[in-house]
């Protein structure tokens, strides 16, 4: 089954935006071009930041109120649509706008990665009417983790963001990287991996990821 199908089963649930500021984000933002896949429209790899192959935080502003989020990463120096096939964090459902940090998220042991290998992180969000919306992160994975100071400045949590594990995908699809509603970068492979992590409260993987920066007690 491909990453990006399942999430159709979800309708739109806003068609406000996100942006994506740690990693940070390729190109320039573009509204109206969001929906494109893999990249919202940002074809062009940019600078690369280096990224903790054991983990760092996905920092997004989200101007949804609710909507799953899922992360994707594609390996190579200018990767395409086909090639975003490992699944970094699996889709979770947060509720709540504006700052919202995925912590510690992980490159999938299953891809192999090691200091120096480039890739592409790609964070979809529901929220168009027809599907997913898209920005990517070049990186370059790296061993040596983010000073605990680099970290907390690029890992924020809006008062009130709750979060849940969520089946499907966030582009409102069966196949989370071949999208419903974008023209770039066509059919894709099937995702190779899930990163793990210890459940929290039974939540499973994704959970435990995505709070690592909130806490528990966000969850209660």
């Amino acid at each position: 089954m491909h990453i990006s199908a399942v999430l159709l089963s979800l309708p739109a649930l806003s068609f406000a935006h996100f942006h994506l500021l740690f990693p940070p984000v390729r190109g320039s933002f573009d509204a109206g071009s969001l929906d494109q896949y893999p990249c919202g429209g940002q074809n062009t790899v940019g600078d690369r930041t280096d990224f903790p192959i054991s983990g760092g935080p996905i920092q997004i502003d989200n101007e949804h109120t609710e909507s799953k989020i899922q992360v994707l990463l594609a390996l190579g120096e200018n990767p395409t649509g086909d090639d975003f096939v490992y699944v970094m964090l699996p889709t979770i459902y947060a509720q709540g706008p504006q700052e919202f940090c995925m912590g510690m998220v992980g490159a999938p042991a299953e891809a192999n990665v090691t200091e120096g290998t480039k890739g592409t992180i790609s964070v979809v969000t529901s929220g168009d009417s027809n599907g997913g919306l898209y920005q990517c992160a070049d990186v370059t994975f790296v061993n040596t983790p983010l000073p605990e100071a680099e970290y907390n400045d690029n890992c924020k949590n809006a008062t009130g963001i709750q979060v849940s594990s969520s089946n499907g995908n966030a582009n409102g699809s069966s196949s989370a990287t071949s999208p419903s509603s974008s023209s770039d970068g066509g059919a894709a492979a099937s995702p190779t991996s899930t990163p793990g992590a210890a459940s929290v409260n039974g939540l499973g993987p994704a959970l435990a990821v995505a709070v690592g920066a909130m806490g528990i007690a966000a969850l209660l």
